[in-house]
């Protein structure tokens, strides 16, 4: 089937079975006991996203890594895991410096506090954008063996003047503001001044890195270790085992769940050449017979990704402020824990019919003189390696068994591990 961007598209509800079907196996491993009214499921792109760790991995990759997985506010409304949106620090520091503990101001209070305000907000806004700058220049020096310390060092070093300056700014702004809210303020005033300077510490040491459970890196070691020798333990679903699920079970919203996009097609095609891109998907939907999808690893476990300074804990103040920005008036989820795996492979069951469509995808692939990409059931195959990528597998090494009807893509040995799903939670809404 051929559409000219199925990147938005609602799914066919096969094809969104098939992915319940696949959360009910992920939710038995994230969260045996049940989500509670709280817990939310998000499934990954297979492949996109992982931790580096292990005995050969820098402590500073490691942590970029678990920062970019843990530090991110997760949208309620759709069952994937998408990074790089709004960040679970940035909620926590909007939160406390949003706070009023204050009722009625003289004129002058009021507007000797709206300009503290005002100058507190802008020396934020500088310096989360000196931040963004500096964390980019970090990662690529990082990425480029020019600098091997952590984000602190790196800072301290002198690598992030700008950075430094607006850091200082805005903690002389905040000073300027707490002063005026000791004067006027209630008995809360001594906590909420320590628990802003604990988030901006956070913040301003540029330490925003969750940590990952201690067993991580003897995990990681031994999977890499056993690759050859590991019996591989096997996630076997079928598109019928989704049909009497449901979204909810998961933690969403049936009502408003949107299950949409090319990851969520069976399978994906992007061909790009002559400055022209042709995409195709197949859809579960033109199935005939039962799929089967076999996800197998050479080693697996849950790990709970655990926030440093910048967590739930510190928002138990009743908020006064009828003005709050966007990020605290939707609902969100943080991340709690992750579902890692290494050496994943993948075996796709599929009638006759379907499968001479997919190796006719995979053929045309093969003979590309521009770029590629095939998406099985989220693991994409072949396209530009992204940072996150954890795939080094191509068209070629595709195999088709069984008479052609078992589509196998087999596992690499690239010593990246491989993020499978999250459990998150929801964050309380400011009272």
């Amino acid at each position: 089937m051929t559409d000219p961007d199925p990147a938005h598209q609602v799914v066919n509800k096969p094809d969104s079975d098939l992915w319940l079907a696949y959360a009910n196996k992920v939710k038995a491993l994230l969260a045996p006991e049940g989500l509670g009214s709280d817990g939310t499921i998000f499934m990954t792109a297979i492949g996109a996203q992982g931790i580096a760790a292990g005995t050969n991995v820098p402590e500073p990759i490691k942590n970029l890594g678990v920062y970019d997985v843990g530090n991110n506010l997760l949208n309620t409304e759709t069952p994937v895991f998408i990074p790089g949106g709004e960040s679970y620090y940035d909620y926590v520091d909007a939160y406390v410096h949003n706070v009023n503990l204050v009722g009625d101001l003289s004129p002058g209070q009021k507007d000797a506090l709206d300009r503290a305000k005002k100058k507190l907000d802008a020396a934020v806004k500088a310096e989360n954008g000196e931040y963004k700058a500096a964390l980019a220049d970090y990662k690529q020096r990082i990425a480029g063996n020019t600098f091997t310390g952590t984000f602190s060092k790196f800072v301290d070093s002198g690598f992030a003047e700008a950075y430094r300056e607006a850091m200082q700014e805005r903690q002389d702004a905040a000073e300027d503001e707490q002063a005026i809210l000791n004067k006027i303020s209630g008995n809360d005033a001594p906590r909420l001044n320590k628990t802003k300077r604990k988030v901006e510490a956070a913040g301003d040491s540029s330490e925003l890195k969750p940590g990952i459970d201690n067993s991580y890196d003897a995990e990681v070691d031994d999977w890499i270790a056993r690759f050859d020798t590991a019996q591989p333990t096997n996630i076997s679903f079928k598109v019928s085992e989704g049909q009497s699920s449901s979204w909810n079970k998961h933690g969403f919203d049936e009502l408003k769940v949107h299950v949409a996009g090319s990851l969520f097609w069976f399978i994906n095609a992007s061909f790009d050449m002559d400055d022209k891109t042709e995409t195709s998907h197949i859809s579960a939907a033109q199935a005939t017979q039962d799929i089967t999808v076999t996800i197998s690893t050479r080693g697996q476990g849950v790990f709970g990704i655990h926030p440093d300074h910048w967590d739930t804990s510190v928002t138990d103040f009743q908020m006064h402020n009828t003005s709050l920005p966007p990020i605290l008036t939707k609902p969100a989820i943080r991340v709690e824990k992750v579902l890692m795996a290494y050496g994943v492979s993948m075996d796709i069951d599929l009638e006759s019919s379907l499968a001479t469509q997919v190796h006719d995808l995979v053929d045309k692939a093969k003979t590309m003189s521009g770029s590629a990409s095939i998406s099985f059931f989220g693991l994409n195959i072949g396209g530009s390696f992204s940072s996150t990528s954890t795939s080094t597998i191509t068209f070629d090494d595709i195999q088709f068994q069984n008479g052609g009807t078992r589509i196998h893509i087999p596992a690499d040995n690239s010593a990246f591990p491989t993020m499978l799903a999250v459990l998150g939670r929801k964050l309380d809404l400011p009272q």
